[in-house]
Parts: C-alpha cells; sequence; structure tokens
C-alpha cells in the first residue's frame, strides 16, 4: 500500500488595511511562515507583518484599532501582548490598523513621563489635556467643512490646486491631534470614563481623516480630469 503524507493545516490569515499618514497599505497577515506558535493571527503576526511592508521594527510601533492601542513599546506590554490573538480584540478581515511610527528618543521620553510627569498624579490634567484636544479638533472639523463646501463648486485648476494643499495641512494637522492623543497617559485610578472618553476621541480623529482623504481623492480626481482636458485641447 502506498504512504499517504498528512496535510498540515493551514494557518489563519486576515486581510487588513494599514494606514500610515495618507496612506492606505493592503496587507496580508498570515500565520504561515512565521515562527510564532499556534495556527491563529496575533498582534505578534499583525507586527511581523507592519515590519514587513513598512521597515518599521516592533519598538517603533503603534498600532490603533477603533481607539485601542494594541501594544506599548516596552519589552514586557510586547512579550504579554504579542500573544493575543486579532479576533479576541474584535479585529476582522478588512479592518484598518493606523500605524504611528515612534522614534527610539520618542519611546524613551514617553518611558520617563509615565515615571515622572504630573499626569500619572493629578486626577483632572489628563481627561482637560482631552477636553482641549476635543476643542482642536473641533475647530479644524468646522474649518474642513468649509473647504468640503467649498470643493463641490470648484471647476478652475489653480484653485483646485490651492484647495489640496490646504486640505492636506488640515489632515498633518489631525494626525498630530492623533499622535498626541495617543500618547496622554490615563491618570491613576482614573477608571473607565477617561479610557472611554479617550477612544471617543481617537474615533472621532479618524473619521475626520478619512474625510478630509475622501475630499483630498475627489479633488485630486477634478484636477487630473482638467489637465487632461488642458492637454487635448493643446494636441488639437
Amino acid at each position: 500500500m502506498a504512504a499517504t503524507r498528512s496535510r498540515s493545516k493551514r494557518g489563519e490569515t486576515m486581510e487588513l488595511v494599514l494606514v500610515l499618514g495618507q496612506k492606505r497599505l493592503p496587507m496580508l497577515v498570515s500565520v504561515d511562515g512565521s515562527d510564532r506558535p499556534g495556527d491563529c493571527v496575533t498582534v505578534g503576526h499583525l507586527s511581523d507583518a507592519v515590519t514587513e511592508v513598512c521597515q518599521v521594527r516592533a519598538d517603533c510601533q503603534k498600532l490603533i484599532h477603533r481607539g485601542r492601542t494594541l501594544f506599548r513599546n516596552d519589552r514586557a506590554s510586547m512579550e504579554a501582548s504579542f500573544g493575543t490573538s486579532l479576533a479576541s480584540l474584535g479585529i476582522k478581515n478588512g479592518d484598518k490598523i493606523m500605524l504611528l511610527v515612534r522614534k527610539t528618543s520618542e519611546k524613551q521620553e514617553e518611558n520617563h513621563t509615565e515615571e515622572k510627569s504630573p499626569l500619572t498624579a493629578g486626577k483632572s490634567q489628563a481627561p482637560d489635556r482631552l477636553a482641549e484636544l476635543q476643542s482642536q479638533l473641533n475647530q479644524i472639523s468646522g474649518q474642513l467643512d468649509q473647504q468640503v463646501a467649498k470643493a463641490r463648486g470648484l471647476q478652475n485648476l489653480p484653485d483646485l490646486k490651492t484647495l489640496r494643499l490646504t486640505l492636506r495641512g488640515f489632515h498633518e494637522q489631525t494626525m498630530r491631534l492623533l499622535e498626541t492623543v495617543d500618547s496622554t497617559i490615563a491618570p491613576e485610578n482614573s477608571g473607565a470614563d477617561f479610557r472611554t472618553q479617550r477612544k471617543a476621541l481617537v474615533n472621532a480623529i479618524q473619521c475626520q481623516l478619512d474625510q478630509c482623504e475622501g475630499c483630498m481623492s475627489d479633488v485630486t480626481s477634478k484636477i487630473q480630469s482638467l489637465e487632461q482636458q488642458q492637454d487635448q485641447s493643446g494636441t488639437r
């Protein structure tokens, strides 16, 4: 009787979208070929995939899903979090994962801040900081809404290019807000209220980033269409 070869069960694969600034990068996160144990996709597999796609090592990654930071950049947190399955965190196919790239000096400063900053001692300073950031977001959002409305009626190429630069500026401001919110440390005994408030603010920021990017895409399409029309007119 001929010998039969048993086929090992293929590990889980998940298709996600990595958000890095204005870029949207499709990313396949797979257990296959990984040295990590288990057959389900984990935070560790996700971090490995980000390193492969963006050449950003794990201790410089800040990965956020729907307002939740998936792991902190210290060794203990990474070891504790990397075995957690993405499914248990509510992450599913097609979800967006936002990447903030942290420099080594920023990580060291963050660790120092956790130990020394009055934010960890005072009960009101961090919530007040979130309220301040929410106010800044509301201000940017109001200005962005005006630009979105303006974009609908523009058909002039120079004005559209100026508007695109303005939208990029709003996008950069909003990304800086996200980085600041992410680095705001919860005070001791803050309870669930602070985490809920921070998560809601991160979600609002992500929605604004989506709106800004959608408007930039529409403006870019208009610019390309007008440039094509000019090229065609010039060749006649």
